[in-house]
């Protein structure tokens, strides 16, 4: 939406100074998403690292379809402590559902 010249004139606004403003603010959007998007896949990495090297996982990839479906960045850490003192997979794969249900 195209602000008046007159609001333009009395805000100090210039339309560059509009666009760069815009620009910056979707620039730190972006990354700030990029970011959250980065934390989320090394932790889902890390809480794989733990299973596959504790539970000597064989297919790896059809678990890992299962633990790509969690969004949240803290559940994701909570399955890793969970993993590295669970005494079998099936536990992790239960407090899987467990957390789910909590965070609902």
């Amino acid at each position: 939406m195209k602000k008046s010249p007159v609001y333009q004139l009395l805000s100090g606004e210039t339309e560059e100074a509009a666009r760069q403003k815009g620009f910056q603010q979707g620039f730190q959007e972006g990354l700030e998403i990029g970011i959250a998007r980065r934390a989320r896949e090394d932790a889902l990495e890390a809480l794989m690292d733990v299973l596959e090297a504790r539970f000597q996982l064989r297919a790896p990839q059809a678990l890992k379809a299962m633990f790509e479906a969690v969004a949240d960045l803290q559940h994701l850490k909570r399955l890793r402590r969970t993993a590295l003192h669970a005494p079998n997979l099936e536990a992790v794969i239960q407090t899987l559902g467990q957390n789910e249900n909590e965070t609902a």
